[in-house]
């Protein structure tokens, strides 16, 4: 088909010769949030421990309020991160401010080459100068702050590869290595007797934050990480007696609800075997109780029901 029809490929609106890994340019979204966390944190706008009330709707005193999905009350960066909450992020990106969030795009690997050996688009970060110039002549050429609560949530003008959000995400997994990506391991003479050179792991960068600062922003939790998440969530979540309990935990058709046990190991135990109806209909009626429900605050929290058909253990 490549050489008999070349013409008509190439000039299919949907691209078929493009490879959409290293030339497809997408907006990123929600993955996006761990870079405004890594530069919050980096920058010191925002620590472990800081609390940002989420009220859902967050008030710009303009005429554009954006809203969150949810309404999480107080809660810190690794909950943000957990229920990826919008309000979170519009803060904390406020806080730092868009020209923080650009450094730690790039440091990252978002918006540059990634060093592959195959031509590649570097996509582009949501920045003032990027917008201006994408939109010179237009009437709304000017650059404004609700850009920055936009972008801050990975929408707006953010838009990158495939490859580079995954070398993104290993830089995070990483602690802040950005390593070169490659397909070649070697070169091999023609009968395959000798190595000719071989490609040997590249360091790009190192991102300006501490490993403490990567340890707000995990990637899989490690057993090591396990019980200080609980606790700072727990934290978070639920020391101020005037939080009103979140109404999810009593709404019938989302089973996100917290778990009172003495450990992860007897959760496990009392679980195994129950099939995931007896599991939701249990939650429901232990849940049914409002004085339990005010309880909470007091218990370990060693693991939650999250979406339909998932039980995650914390």
């Amino acid at each position: 088909d490549y050489y008999t029809n070349y013409a008509e490929l190439s000039s299919d609106p949907l691209r078929p010769l493009i490879n959409y890994c290293t030339q497809g340019v997408y907006m990123p979204g929600s993955i996006y949030k761990p870079v405004v966390a890594i530069g919050g944190l980096a920058s010191g706008v925002i620590d472990a421990d800081t609390l940002i009330d989420c009220q859902q709707i967050y008030q710009t005193g303009t005429s554009y309020n954006p809203r969150c999905l949810g309404l999480h009350g107080p809660i810190n960066v690794q909950y943000a991160l957990m229920v990826s909450c919008n309000y979170f992020f519009y803060e904390t990106g406020t806080r730092q401010g868009i020209d923080n969030i650009v450094k730690y795009s790039e440091q990252l690997g978002l918006g540059v080459e990634s060093g592959i050996e195959l031509s590649e688009a570097t996509g582009h970060v949501s920045s003032p100068e990027y917008y201006e110039s994408a939109r010179e002549g237009q009437t709304d050429s000017t650059w404004t702050y609700g850009n920055v609560l936009q972008s801050a949530i990975g929408q707006l003008d953010n838009a990158y590869t495939p490859l580079q959000m995954a070398n993104y995400t290993a830089t995070l997994a990483n602690n802040g290595t950005r390593m070169r990506s490659h397909l070649v391991k070697s070169i091999e003479s023609y009968n395959l007797e000798e190595t000719i050179s071989t490609v040997e792991p590249e360091v790009l960068n190192q991102v300006e934050a501490s490993a403490d600062d990567f340890e707000q922003v995990p990637t899989i939790p490690s057993p090591s990480r396990r019980r200080p998440v609980r606790h700072r969530l727990r934290e978070a979540r639920w020391t101020r007696p005037s939080s009103p309990m979140p109404r999810r935990t009593t709404r019938k058709s989302r089973w996100r609800l917290w778990w009172k046990t003495a450990t992860a190991a007897s959760a496990v135990r009392r679980l195994r075997g129950l099939s995931l109806t007896n599991i939701l209909a249990l939650t429901k009626k232990i849940f049914s109780s409002r004085a339990l429900c005010k309880r909470l605050d007091s218990v370990p929290l060693d693991f939650f029901i999250a979406g339909k058909g998932k039980v995650c253990f914390v």
